[in-house]
């Protein structure tokens, strides 16, 4: 059989087209995601489900906004109760990134916003979320000092460390701090750290893990559950019908639905409690 040099040549530039496609896709990611940190996956979506006739005291929350000065802008003319931002520590200084860079990239190329002029943009939000990607002994000293140079009604930390967070509670009694948990089964491990568990605000969780005795668990305690990365309105519904009390979002159509709304209590006021009355 006679081969056909044409169509191999053909062939052999359609392959080495699209591999070289292929890495310029790879490489601009890792370009943008470790230089300049990751942008947030906001976008303009549908409600693709009927609404309900009441989200009571349901708050948004705009997931990861606060990464980028436009995405924020965006999720705040959208009505976000709170802009969430990631916090890395890169060089001994705070940014708003979602992943930490290689050392290598990180002493050279990286340009991520410093957290300063990231949360110039988010407070200007009833809430700011900081998700805390770091419990080193040096990343809690240079939050707690962020902090506590700024005055905001309501921060939220969250940090899959509880550790962590009692560390952080202690040095900043006004924040509200929430442990991220990614499953059933770190839920279960986390809430049996007693007595830990029970100086926690609430808990972040992924929405696809919120079940109903879940919600028990929490309500017993009088703990809030924040459920992420939730981004159509059916399984809003759901989770609003479960009674969490905030949800998460990319989605800029969600956001404008629950966020900016006037409430019977103060967005994000902490739960009476039995035992002595925590601030806040």
């Amino acid at each position: 059989m006679r081969v056909s040099w044409t169509k191999l040549a053909a062939t052999a530039i359609t392959v080495v087209t699209a591999v070289t496609w292929l890495w310029s896709v790879i490489l601009r990611d890792l370009t943008q995601r470790y230089t300049r940190g990751e942008r947030p996956g906001q976008f303009a979506g549908q409600l693709d489900a009927g609404l309900l006739d009441d989200y009571g005291l349901v708050f948004v929350i705009a997931h990861n906004a606060g990464d980028n000065a436009y995405t924020a802008r965006v999720a705040l003319e959208h009505d976000a109760d709170a802009i969430e931002l990631d916090v890395i520590m890169v060089g001994g200084r705070l940014y708003a990134a979602h992943a930490t860079p290689p050392k290598l990239i990180a002493a050279w190329l990286f340009r991520g916003p410093p957290l300063e002029d990231a949360w110039e943009v988010a407070a200007q939000a009833s809430a700011v979320a900081l998700d805390l990607k770091d419990a080193s002994p040096a990343y809690e000293e240079a939050l707690v000092h962020f902090l506590t140079a700024r005055t905001h009604d309501q921060v939220l930390l969250f940090s899959r460390s509880l550790e962590s967070l009692i560390r952080l509670k202690d040095r900043l009694p006004n924040a509200h701090i929430y442990l991220s948990v990614p499953d059933r089964e770190a839920f279960d491990c986390q809430m049996e750290c007693e007595p830990l568990a029970t100086q926690l605000d609430g808990v972040s969780m992924r929405h696809l893990h919120i079940t109903a005795d879940i919600m028990t668990v929490l309500k017993a305690r009088s703990q809030r559950i924040i459920a992420w990365t939730v981004n159509d309105l059916a399984r809003v519904n759901e989770l609003v019908r479960l009674d969490v009390d905030g949800i998460t979002s990319d989605n800029l159509a969600i956001l404008k639905l629950l966020g900016g709304r006037e409430r019977a209590e103060p967005l994000l006021k902490r739960r009476s409690r039995c035992g002595p009355e925590m601030s806040g």
